[in-house]
Order: C-alpha cells, then structure tokens, then sequence
C-alpha cells in the first residue's frame, strides 16, 4: 500500500481527501500533518511517504519552507510533492525552485487528484 502524506492546516481538505479516496477505493495509506512543522517531524521519525500532498499557505511553516527542507535533504529529496493551494495566483515559480510534480486548485476534482497521484506513484511521472 503506498502512504500518501497530505500536509493541510484545513481538517476539512484532509477529511475530503480521506473520504474520497475510500469512496474512490484508492489503496492508500492516508497520513496527515497540519502543518510543515509536523511533515518535518513526521519524517525526521522515520516515516516515509511515498508522495507529499503539500498546502502552500499554512501556520507555523509554510510549504515553500517545508518543500526547501524537505528537498535540500539527501534521505528525502526524491519524495514527489503535489502543491495544493487554494491561491494558484500565488504560485510563483521563482519562490519554488524545486522540482514538483504539480499543482493542484483547492477545491479540487477527487478523481483528478488520484488520477495524478496513481500516475505518479506508477510511472515516476506526472500525466
């Protein structure tokens, strides 16, 4: 089963993401964090997504700072990242210059979203 790690500050897209996903019958392992903070400690424990669903805009430490710790670390750097925002206007590529593979819109379509991952998480590519 591959772990997905969703990293939100809103329980209601983590709950979303659950519940459509079981509704999909995608074979996930669904882990949360509500916030960078917590995806670096969850990983520094030793847990190891298999792809990271990663708000941009949240508390305590945004994606853009987590995606740089997360990237710039040799254990974790090859870990896919899908940003999610509910801003696409505040996606700016020069404030991201690591590699991700891709961005989805908040609210997003369930379908799409496992669409990608699978082919991510199959192929090593995003479709």
């Amino acid at each position: 089963m591959k772990k997905v790690l969703i990293v939100d500050d809103d329980e209601g897209v983590t709950f979303t993401f659950k519940i459509t996903m079981d509704a999909l019958q995608a074979n996930y392992d669904i882990l949360t964090a509500s916030d960078g903070v917590k995806c670096m400690k969850a990983l520094q424990q030793g847990i190891t997504p298999d792809i990271i669903l990663l708000d941009i805009m949240m508390p305590n430490m945004d994606g853009i700072e987590t995606i740089k710790q997360i990237k710039t670390n040799d254990e974790w750097k090859d870990i896919p990242i899908i940003f999610l925002t509910a801003r696409m206007d505040l996606v700016n590529h020069e404030n991201i210059p690591y590699k991700v593979e891709g961005y989805i819109e908040k609210p997003f379509e369930a379908e799409y979203l496992k669409e990608k991952i699978d082919g991510i998480l199959t192929n090593g590519n995003n479709q």
